[in-house]
């Protein structure tokens, strides 16, 4: 646990499970597996409003338990991810974040990945960093302490300390401080148009909006279904370009190194 003045940060180890451990995948298969046993091919007739009504509810279903993947922070460490004790650094692949804002009386979860960093110091001697980024902000694992803590800045040493203080000077001690603290540069990284897209598709509001025009096939509105579809689509397409446009013109105002 890592506490400052108005946030405490409380981090979890975690390691992604394999495709076939993940408990969606599972149940999707399940629910599949139980349809096509008890209605076979009887889901394709009309006719046969049960069959239908139980394969609507069966598609519903499965959307809904993967779409908690991008909707829960705790149903997607459920599904994918398994906790790890406090020292298995070595195992961890995710980290989740539990963040307590005193101030604003709020709780955030994140789950971010591991970044795991190194240099070699010495013929057979490497140096390791493991670290996180959440909310901009950079915690690396601290080996005493068994969890993340804020990188440490040597920013309370006496005024004489910096006045006397060259610098670094070797190849040596460069890569230790690119190590902890990273290069000396603002970044603002760019996501690709699919990402954002991504995003948009899965959010629970455009989610609805696809489920409510759905509802129009049942009643064989199939060209007033495919138009709105048609809509959305290229309306949450203009929303991400427009993003995209936001990003470039935030990073065009970076001060040249």
């Amino acid at each position: 646990m890592e506490s400052q003045k108005k946030k405490t940060y409380h981090f979890t180890l975690l390691r992604r499970k394999e495709p076939y451990q993940r408990v969606d995948f599972i149940l999707v298969a399940l629910v599949c597996g139980f349809m096509c046993k008890q209605f076979g091919w009887q889901m394709a007739d009309k006719e046969n409003l049960l069959a239908v009504g139980c394969l609507i509810l069966a598609v519903g279903t499965n959307g809904v338990l993967l779409l908690l993947n991008f909707w829960s922070v705790v149903a997607h460490e459920f599904y994918a991810y398994s906790s790890l004790p406090d020292n298995a650094i070595e195992k961890c692949t995710h980290v989740k974040a539990k963040v307590d804002n005193k101030k604003q009386n709020t709780t955030k979860q994140f789950i971010v990945p591991l970044i795991v960093q190194s240099v070699q110091l010495a013929e057979g001697r490497i140096n390791r960093s493991n670290q996180v980024e959440l909310q901009k902000k950079k915690f690396i694992y601290n080996q005493e302490r068994k969890t993340f803590t804020q990188i440490p800045y040597p920013v309370k040493e006496t005024i004489e300390f910096y006045q006397d203080y060259e610098g670094i000077s070797d190849e040596l001690s460069l890569k230790k401080a690119d190590l902890v603290w990273g290069p000396n540069k603002m970044s603002i990284p760019i996501p690709d148009f699919v990402q954002l897209y991504k995003e948009h598709m899965v959010a629970p509001f455009f989610v609805f909006q696809l489920f409510t025009s759905a509802l129009w096939l049942l009643d064989e509105y199939w060209y007033f279904t495919l138009m709105t579809l048609f809509m959305l689509f290229m309306f949450e397409g203009t929303v991400v370009f427009q993003r995209l446009q936001n990003f470039k013109r935030l990073r065009a105002m970076r001060v040249p190194a």
